[in-house]
């Protein structure tokens, strides 16, 4: 049940987008990982310009390259529309840079995040926690691995050592909201899982 929850809003952006001689708003845009992608959700407001949308993605660097697009998207005059778009092909373990190109109206800000993969088998009891928790995976008894704790945005806020099949941790000190734990052995692939900090 739990590994169908999505991660916290990261950012949210108002701005204000000219076109055409029309004032459109762009009332919110979050970005967020849902299960195995990465979404865009945003709101407009005003506007009859129905244009399509399209989601971009950028590495470092790299040029944008389209990864989503959506069809007719309108802005309501008196009420917002909101609409999303999904990655379904995220890059793994990498910030990723993303913006909307609405129609003719040009590129919104950019928003950034690192997608995390929900991969092996790791399961923390209780989750939701309100701190003490206990963590089991399918690692080798006595193998030594890094525990990782990073927030929505791929930011780290907790780390220490522990001995496989399973541990005792704390996340007392955790604001509230989605995290990612994270198993690390050295030559293997890290298994992760979300769990909500309540």
């Amino acid at each position: 049940m739990w590994s169908k929850l999505f991660l916290t809003v990261i950012a949210f952006i108002p701005g204000v987008i000219l076109a055409q001689g029309q004032h459109h708003l762009l009332e919110s845009m979050s970005v967020r990982q849902i299960d195995d992608g990465v979404r865009i959700d945003f709101g407009i407001k005003g506007g009859a310009s129905c244009t399509g949308a399209q989601m971009q993605r950028r590495l470092g660097e790299s040029d944008y390259v389209q990864v989503g697009q959506i069809q007719g998207v309108c802005g309501g005059s008196e009420f917002t529309e909101f609409y999303t778009i999904l990655d379904s092909s995220p890059i793994n373990n990498q910030e990723a840079h993303y913006r909307l190109i609405l129609g003719n109206q040009g590129p919104t800000t950019e928003l950034s995040i690192t997608f995390i993969p929900m991969t092996g088998e790791v399961l923390m009891y209780p989750n939701p926690t309100n701190g003490p928790s206990r963590v089991r995976w399918s690692g080798v008894d006595g193998d030594v691995y890094i525990l990782r704790v990073m927030d929505a945005s791929g930011h780290l806020m907790h780390e220490e050592q522990v001995i496989a099949p399973s541990a005792n941790a704390n996340f007392q000190d955790l604001r509230p909201g989605f995290y990612i734990l994270q198993l690390i052995k050295e030559g293997e692939e890290p298994m992760s899982y979300r769990f909500l900090r309540q």
